[in-house]
């Protein structure tokens, strides 16, 4: 009867959340993937139970329904938990072909080659890149920059970005941390 009024419970709050649009953002995704599981295993263990009451030569297989609740668990958290460890490596989202997005910027027309150039994601669909274009003039920076702002902000829907443009032979930029900057140039 416990595992019922559980199950109540969960179910109601799951609702609740779900019709009421209950914030958004990976926090409360997460936690109505554990309310979905907590219901889902609520209503595992009663079945269980009630088959098991009903027909007590099935309790030898009693441990089939926790087996059952884990696999439910592993295939609706699997995605949220691959999702969190790509942001943690700071890894190119899925959703963004960076390849071709740098052949944009590099296609820009007066631009020399493209630089320190880094997409990641700092949430879910929360995506930043920085970049530095290397042109032939500084009278065309701002043409340039209004050009690459608009690929990275609609066509590939980056609207978190830093973008510099500048004139001049291009130097080579190593990983992140030896692009140059005011602190390590």
């Amino acid at each position: 009867s416990l595992g019922a009024v559980s199950l109540v419970m969960n179910g109601a709050l799951v609702a609740f959340m779900h019709f009421q649009g209950t914030g958004h953002g990976t926090a409360c995704s997460v936690a109505k993937i554990l309310l979905f599981c907590d219901a889902a295993q609520n209503l595992i263990m009663v079945l269980a139970g009630s088959l098991i009451w009903a027909m007590p030569w099935l309790s030898k297989w009693e441990p089939i329904s926790t087996l059952l609740f884990v696999s439910i668990l592993y295939y609706s958290t699997s995605g949220v938990a691959v999702e969190m460890f790509d942001i943690l490596m700071e890894r190119v989202p899925r959703n963004v072909d960076s390849k071709a997005l740098l052949k944009d910027l590099e296609a820009i027309n007066g631009v020399m080659t493209v630089q320190c150039f880094h997409v990641w994601a700092l949430e879910p669909n929360k995506v930043c890149m920085t970049a530095q274009l290397c042109t032939t003039s500084h009278t065309l920076n701002e043409a340039i920059f209004q050009k690459a702002q608009s690929i990275v902000r609609h066509r590939y829907g980056i609207k978190h970005n830093s973008l510099q443009v500048k004139e001049g032979k291009p130097v080579i930029c190593l990983p992140k941390s030896d692009c140059p900057t005011p602190t390590n140039r």
